[in-house]
This record gives C-alpha cells, sequence and structure tokens, in this order.
C-alpha cells in the first residue's frame, strides 16, 4: 500500500471517531439524560436504557455503548416503520360521472412511525 493510502486511512479513521464523540455528546448531554423522549430525540443513534436501576452518569447514551451495561431487552431505540395500508382508490386515469378525470396520487394512506431526525424517502 502506498504512504498517501496509509495518510487516507488514518484521516478516514480520525473522522470517524470525531463524529462518532459529537454525536455521543449530544446523547450524553444534559438535556437528553432528563428522559427517554428526550434522549431519543436528540439524534437518530441515541437509545434509552429502560433499567432504572442502570449504574452510570446518564440512561441516554449510543446505543452501541450500553453493551454490557443494559440489558438488550431493556434498550429503547425505536426504528422507522412505513407501511402502506390497503387502497380503495379509483384507478388513476378514471373519469368522474360529469365526464372529467379523476386525479389522484398513491398511495393515499400509509402509516409512518419516525424517530425525531430520521430520514425516510418514498
Amino acid at each position: 500500500m502506498k504512504p498517501y493510502m496509509y495518510s487516507l486511512f488514518a484521516l478516514f479513521i480520525i473522522v470517524v471517531d470525531v463524529f462518532a464523540k459529537d454525536v455521543r455528546k449530544l446523547c450524553t448531554n444534559t438535556l437528553g439524560s432528563r428522559s427517554c423522549g428526550q434522549c431519543i430525540k436528540q439524534h437518530p443513534e441515541c437509545a434509552w436504557c429502560l433499567d432504572p436501576h442502570l449504574v452510570g452518569p446518564s440512561r441516554c447514551d449510543l446505543k452501541s455503548e450500553f453493551q454490557g451495561k443494559c440489558a438488550p431487552s431493556l434498550i429503547y431505540s425505536p426504528s422507522t416503520e412505513v407501511r402502506i395500508i390497503p387502497q380503495n382508490n379509483l384507478p388513476l386515469g378514471s373519469k368522474q360521472a360529469d365526464g372529467a378525470t379523476i386525479v389522484q396520487l398513491e398511495p393515499q394512506q400509509v402509516v409512518l412511525r419516525m424517530k425525531p431526525g430520521n430520514y425516510y424517502y418514498y
């Protein structure tokens, strides 16, 4: 491997490490530590330990940081859920009684549950 590749790889590792520390600061700050709701609003990677006897400064942290500290079944980190409900729409391009074309968007009904800060593209 050429020397510049080592430098590029080292720079990548440093950037990833700095980003992870910044996200962790968001999770463990005083606002995120107040409640489960405040915790998961801080960043999409934040999770809340439901164990009230957790030993440590905060029950809010990165999900990966709870390994060995909080039982996996007690880690609350909701994921995005998208469900398209069965549609009862008129077919696109069909006509109304007066002959005008019906314009519809599909799907018209969607169930969407998202953690604050997450994105979903459809």
